[in-house]
């Protein structure tokens, strides 16, 4: 079949099983369909998908018809001359015409977001909807903002400057020299109390405070220990293992020794050598006991 022919099957087909369709003039002007059927969502063959993105376009086209009529007549307002008495049912049919009409206005005043809404949802292969398109545009008109967590930009930004003014006060007093609590706190800014307990949970600041004769309160900085909390320098190691891995590897390595002398021993007669070797399982009896006092 002839591609321009397979085209007009599929908007004809279509088009008959649309309810709306009959509103428009362009049910009949199966060129136009196939203009727009090229330039939005080409390569579509799912009848349901191309009725579906048809009905939204029909949606959108009243939209501009209506738009159209009211800028002819200069709007649709009435005065109060022309109200007459309707009836209860008129007036529910009249207020449904009324909102469908709303939405197609809205359809047709983002026109470029419907047919990327029409796009999308036939790539993916579901069937685009008038609601759908509508939810669409009124997300793209009125975008909701993230709504921010309460409260926790704002603390955060106090925690961090309580902290930097901890640090500056601490730079001020850090020399060892033992200082009055009046000294110290014209120099950090706070109660000696309050700077002390801040100051106390920090690994590489040493804090100590005497009461007599007067009460004063010195700060030591150990420096490297300093650089290595704060990444400045890297942690030493030994052998690209850490400290409790060495211990644990050189226990293992005494207690494999110390076997193998105690087994040589047992093997050979008494002489000079046994009693070096006796020594020797004495000396590592002894740091084997050492190594058990280190805290894991």
């Amino acid at each position: 079949m002839d591609p321009h022919d397979q085209k007009r099957l599929l908007i004809e087909t279509a088009l008959s099983k649309l309810q709306d369709a009959q509103d428009l003039d362009e049910r009949h002007s199966l060129k136009d369909w196939i203009a727009w059927y090229d330039a939005t969502i080409p390569l579509v063959t799912e009848i349901k998908v191309i009725a579906g993105a048809m009905e939204v376009e029909l949606a959108k086209r009243r939209g501009m018809r209506l738009i159209t009529e009211g800028e002819q007549r200069g709007g649709d307002h009435k005065s109060a001359s022309h109200k007459i008495k309707v009836s209860p049912g008129d007036t529910l049919i009249s207020h449904a015409e009324k909102l469908a009409r709303s939405r197609d206005r809205a359809l047709a005043g983002h026109p470029a977001a419907v047919d990327a809404y029409v796009q999308t949802e036939a790539k993916a292969g579901r069937v685009p909807t008038r609601k759908g398109a509508l939810r669409h545009v009124q997300r793209g008109a009125s975008p909701k903002k993230a709504a921010p967590k309460p409260g926790w930009s704002g603390g955060q930004a106090r925690i961090e400057d309580h902290h930097q003014r901890i640090l500056v006060g601490l730079e001020k007093t850090a020399d060892g020299q033992p200082r009055s609590d009046r000294e110290l706190q014209r120099l950090v800014g706070c109660a000696p109390d309050d700077f002390i307990r801040f100051v106390r949970f920090i690994p590489w600041v040493t804090v100590t405070r005497t009461h007599a004769p007067t009460t004063s309160t010195m700060f030591t900085i150990d420096q490297e220990f300093r650089d290595i909390c704060e990444g400045r320098v890297s942690r030493p190691a030994l052998d690209g293992r850490s400290l409790r891995d060495f211990l644990r590897h050189l226990r293992a390595e005494i207690i494999r020794r110390r076997k193998e002398n105690n087994d040589e021993r047992r093997r050979v007669r008494w002489n000079s050598d046994a009693v070096m070797s006796r020594e020797q399982t004495d000396l590592l009896n002894w740091i084997e006991t050492e190594l058990d006092r280190v805290p894991a």
